[in-house]
């Protein structure tokens, strides 16, 4: 039942994936990564669905996703930060977190194991990298605060990969198995993941368009 709910609302992600798709050819060439993001994650979503009714885990597509969404979010935010100018610093990060998850991998000596410290890593990494993003926007913005793709995206990044890594932490001891704690966290992963998908949602009818569209060739 509770990971029927959180399925269920973790699938919202179509939503901002395809109005992602309905503006790919307008959108901003930097603005990409994060349409490819979503749409990776919506994938991720239909074959957890199948793989856990089907072998009753998702474990080997969810340690391949987080590889790779761990990479597409890098090349966003390297593109935005700011913006662009760090974007070596991404290219390092993203060759350490490959290291990392290949490291895990040997160290487990399976895939068919959750990889718990990559998650945790790459989600307060990925938290804490997005916090300096919208730090810095701070100082670029040149429309409202809630208009800028850039921080209603970031936003969403800081909100669910840290509660994530929260979520990693609780599995890892145990916690999540006790009934109360775990319908409470599902509670919460639910409203977040309603809430992040909005946010995502709403980022992407915020990006500029791209240089082609602005001026069309005759």
């Amino acid at each position: 039942m509770l990971y029927s709910i959180t399925a269920s609302v973790s699938l919202l992600i179509v939503v901002p994936a395809i109005v992602g798709w309905c503006r790919f050819k307008y959108t901003d060439v930097s603005y990409r990564p994060l349409v490819y993001l979503l749409t990776m994650g919506l994938i991720n979503e239909i074959v957890s669905l199948y793989s856990v009714f089907r072998y009753g885990t998702n474990t080997i597509n969810y340690n391949i996703f987080i590889l790779i969404e761990t990479h597409l979010i890098l090349w966003q935010l390297g593109n935005w930060d700011y913006r662009g100018r760090n974007s070596q610093l991404y290219r390092r990060l993203a060759a350490v977190f490959l290291i990392a998850w290949l490291v895990e991998w040997a160290w487990r000596g399976s895939i068919h194991q959750f990889f718990s410290f990559f998650i945790i890593a790459h989600a307060l990494c990925i938290s804490l990298l997005a916090l300096t993003v919208i730090e810095k926007s701070f100082f670029y913005l040149q429309k409202r605060l809630f208009n800028d793709p850039v921080f209603l995206a970031c936003s969403g990044f800081v909100i669910y990969y840290t509660y994530m890594a929260l979520l990693e932490v609780l599995w890892m001891f145990g916690h999540s198995h006790q009934f109360t704690v775990a319908r409470r966290a599902t509670a919460i992963l639910v409203i977040i993941n309603f809430f992040v998908n909005f946010l995502y949602c709403f980022s992407i009818l915020c990006t500029p368009r791209s240089r082609q569209s602005i001026f069309p060739r005759l």
